[in-house]
């Protein structure tokens, strides 16, 4: 029983470290960490292993730091062809042989020497002229590096020596430094030279750091992204619709769960929906024609012929109301040619256009137009458009369909057009700005329905000469391939 318990505590903590190590403040958080222990290892603990010497802060610690830094500086600039302060002119440095009459100092490079002697007194004493003359007669190419760097206590004061060679060479030298000076004149010297020396290597941990913040914040970046590219290519008619949750950071895990569950409700709406249009087809759709087949059999035929008509006419309301609630459920799996719907649909109103004495005229491209949508929805929405125009067109007058290889599809009449004040109102349903002809108000109202499934829209505007003018634009993304 022990031994299971520490199994599934175990399962439990490792459970819990991989959630942890999702969240972007936990990433943050160690980053961090990492950021100050590297900071604390090299601000207190590398100074104090490496540099002993700088925590010393004795006056004489000091000022022999001062006056070998301003010579080193001062050799370093000329080997590498910068511009430099002599050493007479820095400040500090003046200060120093102020202090000290007897301190000499001499510095040497290839094509230069300065200093306030001729010749060095210690170059001679640690054989370096020789040394430095045999690793000169080497190729330059072949030379090692190294460097020499020395300070020697003496009765008359401290000397200092030191010697750099890589390709070329550079010799500093002071003697009789015995009289040390103030050089904390604020009393923040010692810890400025101290931060001044270490800021440099704290540059690199910060730098890291930064780096590896941007990485942590673009890998997130970049897995929010991919989430939100998966819920839009989500199919609305898929099988399975969720938002992986997998590497998911922990933050943002809520509301891809949220989203989920939306979704899953969204389905099961969805599924109810089907099941009530599909029982309403069939309990609507049945009883009516029962009835026309009744009221055919009655002997009164004009008694019948108006209560046929009113059966028809329920018919049709019932029919139209299935389809617009129904237009959703549709798929867009056709590659549709709109030309040969638009004349299909238009030679199924010819007769009706005889009839009322108007001419259908399809103004059609050379070339094919296709789209991807759903052909027989696509009829529908032409084909009330066409029923809408022929409802208000006069006697020997002329209905345009006109296509552009942008998809876009105009019905026009020369009807008496729409109210200024109501031209967005015909596509809502059970509006009729004027009663003529029959109609229920459903027709636009599937229209604008369809061109919504299809990612277009669809609009209306009076005609300047007359007449109304309906446009059915059609998603330009959605262009199927053409033969």
């Amino acid at each position: 029983m022990v031994g299971i318990d520490l199994g599934e505590r175990g399962a439990a903590i490792l459970a819990m470290l991989k959630r942890l190590s999702r969240s972007i403040f936990v990433q943050m958080a160690l980053v961090t960490v990492i950021f100050l222990a590297w900071g604390f290892y090299t601000f207190v603990v590398a100074p104090i292993l490496d540099r002993p010497e700088i925590l010393d802060d004795s006056p004489m610690v000091l000022t022999r730091g001062t006056a070998s830094g301003v010579l080193n500086d001062y050799a370093f600039a000329l080997r590498n062809g910068e511009q430099a302060t002599a050493p007479e002119d820095d400040p500090m440095f003046e200060r120093i042989l102020a202090a000290n009459p007897d301190m000499r100092y001499y510095v040497e490079l290839p094509d230069m020497k300065a200093g306030n002697i001729d010749e060095p007194s210690l170059m001679a004493q640690f054989g370096i002229r020789n040394f430095n003359r045999a690793l000169q007669e080497i190729p330059s190419d072949d030379r090692p590096c190294g460097n020499l760097s020395r300070n020697i206590e003496q009765p008359s004061g401290w000397n200092y020596i030191d010697y750099n060679f890589c390709k070329d060479y550079s010799y500093v030298e002071y003697t009789g430094l015995s009289h040390p000076i103030d050089v904390r004149t604020d009393g923040r010297q010692g810890y400025d030279n101290w931060l001044s020396l270490y800021s440099s290597y704290f540059l690199y941990p910060v730098i890291m750091v930064f780096a590896f913040f941007a990485v942590i914040i673009l890998i997130n970046v970049a897995l929010i992204r991919r989430v939100a590219k998966v819920a839009q290519a989500i199919d609305p008619d898929g099988a399975n619709r969720d938002i992986p949750e997998k590497g998911i950071p922990v933050e943002i895990l809520p509301l891809v769960r949220s989203v989920n569950q939306v979704i899953a409700r969204m389905d099961e709406d969805q599924r109810h929906r089907q099941l009530f249009l599909s029982a309403a087809a069939h309990e609507m759709r049945t009883p009516l024609t029962v009835l026309r087949t009744r009221l055919e059999m009655i002997d009164d035929s004009e008694e019948r012929t108006q209560l046929v008509k009113d059966v028809q006419r329920l018919s049709s309301l019932v029919n139209q109301l299935l389809l617009l609630t129904g237009v959703r459920e549709h798929r867009l799996n056709d590659d549709v040619d709109l030309g040969d719907v638009i004349r299909d649909v238009r030679d199924i109103h010819l007769p009706t256009a005889i009839e009322h004495r108007v001419t259908i005229r399809a103004d059609l491209p050379d070339r094919p137009v296709m789209r991807r949508g759903n052909g027989e929805l696509l009829a529908v929405a032409i084909g009330n458009l066409i029923e809408n125009a022929l409802r208000f067109a006069p006697e020997e007058s002329e209905i345009v369909v006109s296509l552009d290889e942008d998809a876009t599809i105009a019905v026009r009449d020369s009807g008496p057009g729409l109210p200024a004040d109501r031209l967005t109102d015909v596509f809502e349903p059970f509006v009729r700005l004027k009663k003529r002809r029959g109609g229920h108000g459903l027709g636009l109202a599937i229209v604008k329905a369809i061109a919504e499934l299809h990612g277009g829209s669809v609009s209306v505007a009076n005609r300047a000469e007359g007449g109304a003018l309906f446009t059915f634009r059609l998603n330009p993304e959605e262009a199927a391939p053409s033969d």
